[in-house]
């Protein structure tokens, strides 16, 4: 009976797992989080401290017209390296229009010298501004807890798009999402 009973749950973990892996890889998406109509800040601080050492007020990234890009990533997340290695792209494409500011967020939880040692040791580049958050509040209030994760917060600031995940077609309505910012007047 026992030996059974270790089977039977052995089976129903490994379906648990391929159930997560699945959802995973399809992107889970979230759409439709509306800022508009709010009556206080909609992020509960007030600014992003930078990689490089300086602080970012959120409201400056939040300027009139322009979308805002914030990636969430890990370190030992390969999933997340691999992402990082296509958005540098399209940040090369389209950071010169002005119409959205692109921010990858470190979500290991660390300070600014750990992870700066990290990703020189793992040879990890990334083109556009990195945020530390080693308290974790900004991965806390945007994401729940699985990485690489995306939110865009378009400049008419009625929608944000989140997404989880990377395979090919979670990038390219990423892709396409940034590209409806760019184009626009």
């Amino acid at each position: 009976m026992e030996k059974s009973f270790r089977s039977k749950t052995s089976v129903a973990g490994i379906i648990f797992a391929l159930f997560l892996a699945l959802t995973l890889s399809a992107g889970f998406q979230k759409s439709g989080f509306c800022l508009a109509g709010e009556t206080k800040d909609p992020f509960p601080f007030d600014e992003f401290k930078m990689l490089s050492g300086e602080t970012i007020p959120v409201k400056e990234l939040l300027g009139e017209g322009k979308g805002l890009f914030l990636n969430f990533w890990g370190l030992h997340c390969q999933s997340c390296l691999d992402e990082i290695e296509e958005l540098n792209l399209i940040y090369d494409a389209i950071a010169a229009t002005g119409k959205i500011e692109f921010i990858a967020v470190n979500a290991d939880g660390i300070s600014g010298e750990a992870l700066k040692k990290e990703m020189a040791d793992h040879a990890i580049e990334v083109r556009f501004p990195v945020v530390i958050d080693p308290t974790m509040e900004i991965t806390e209030f945007f994401t729940d807890g699985f990485v690489p994760h995306n939110v865009i917060i378009y400049p008419r600031g009625v929608e944000v798009f989140e997404i989880t995940g990377f395979n090919r077609k979670v990038f390219s309505e990423i892709e396409k999402r940034l590209s409806e910012i760019t184009a626009a007047r």
